[in-house]
């Protein structure tokens, strides 16, 4: 078993690469086991795991980190956690220096133009939404702070991640510990089985995310990355 866990990992480093640049909306949340965190991304429309990684914290940082390779997300659906909010910034803010660099501008340039340009089109679009909601009602604004009242006290968890919770509980509740590489074990898993019913019927979630495989049977996946294994150790033996 520990074997198999630790090749899904090396299944999911090429597998991380190709599907994260896929998600533009996506659900993250932090989830605890024995009060350490585990950092978790879902596609909410394929259901799509596209993140369940152990951390020693859950601080900006990390979730920075966590985040690389979702260079077109879009839409993030998030609770109020601090250090998820601040990585997202990160995430935006490198963007907006990969933008500025494919325009041929000066890498070294000033920080405070690029947050300039991203304030510039947050109020043009905040403008046009107001004289949009201007020409459908004259008491617009009335209407608009009874919803904001609303959603104030609305709880904004992610039940796409609470769907991965409940998934992982089930194991905690067979074993003591849960470590990255039976993450990683269960998350290849999920990812490469069919639904079996709903809109999402006889088709997995790398599928329905837009991920052109061989294969999405997930022992043939695993298979392979143990047999590379084997020829690399093979390899090992005949050098020594």
């Amino acid at each position: 078993m520990k074997t198999c866990a630790e090749a899904a990992g090396r299944v999911l480093d090429d597998l991380d690469q190709a599907s994260r640049p896929l998600v533009v909306t996506g659900c993250f949340d932090e989830i605890f086991f024995h009060g350490k965190p585990v950092l978790v991304g879902v596609e909410p429309q394929s259901m799509a795991w596209v993140l369940g990684e152990q951390a020693a914290d859950r601080s900006g940082w990390t979730w920075t980190q966590a985040l690389e390779g979702f260079e077109a997300l879009e839409h993030a659906v998030v609770d109020g956690g601090r250090g998820l909010h601040r990585g997202l910034v990160d995430l935006e803010k490198r963007r907006q220096s990969a933008a500025v660099g494919a325009e041929g501008r000066d890498a070294k340039q000033d920080p405070s133009v690029a947050d300039a340009a991203g304030r510039g089109r947050w109020l043009a679009a905040a403008l046009v939404q107001t004289e949009y909601c201007r020409q459908l009602a004259a008491d617009w604004e009335e209407s608009y702070r009874r919803v904001a009242a609303v959603l104030r006290h609305t709880v904004r968890a992610s039940s796409a991640v609470e769907c991965m919770n409940s998934v992982l509980r089930m194991h905690q509740g067979r074993h003591r510990t849960v470590t990255q590489p039976m993450l990683d074990l269960k998350r290849l898993y999920w990812n490469c089985r069919p639904f079996q019913s709903g809109k999402r019927r006889g088709r997995c979630p790398y599928e329905l995310l837009g991920l052109n495989l061989p294969t999405t049977d997930w022992w043939e996946l695993l298979h392979a990355a143990l047999s590379d294994s084997t020829q690399e150790l093979s390899s090992s033996e005949v050098a020594i």
